[in-house]
């Protein structure tokens, strides 16, 4: 599937939640693509590898195909990086993750206002069962 998002609709900028956040440059209605979640695909060993001496990374990595590879959303490709693992957490979140042909994407869940934090859920994942403490 061809990423196709309209141009100039989030920015990224300081967030209350935590570090930097994605954030509506304009209103975005429900079920619209956001962002796409981009990095550099890896497999489980070598993702659980990465989570093992680099704490922070845990946050920046998602399942695709099935569990058999993540992606490290810290080694995303630049310039034209997709934002999606600026995205904090939130419950309820106003945006949700969204596989299609191996990319993963982040919709809306519902309508989100300008100027609102592109929110979702991270939920219950293998990174929090098996994350270093």
């Amino acid at each position: 599937m061809r990423r196709r998002l309209e141009p100039g609709l989030v920015e990224v900028r300081a967030s209350p939640i935590h570090g930097l956040g994605v954030f509506a440059a304009r209103p975005i209605a429900r079920n619209a693509l956001v962002t796409y979640y981009d990095g550099e695909r890896v497999s489980w060993d070598e993702a659980k590898a990465r989570a093992a001496w680099v704490r922070a990374s845990c946050t920046h990595m998602r399942s695709v195909a099935f569990g058999h590879e993540a992606i490290d959303g810290l080694r995303a490709p630049l310039p034209g990086r997709g934002v999606g693992s600026l995205c904090n957490h939130a419950r309820p979140a106003n945006a949700a993750y969204w596989t299609r042909d191996d990319v993963v994407w982040i919709k809306a869940a519902r309508d989100i206002e300008c100027g609102e934090e592109v929110l979702v859920d991270y939920g219950r994942t293998y990174w929090a069962r098996h994350a270093p403490e």
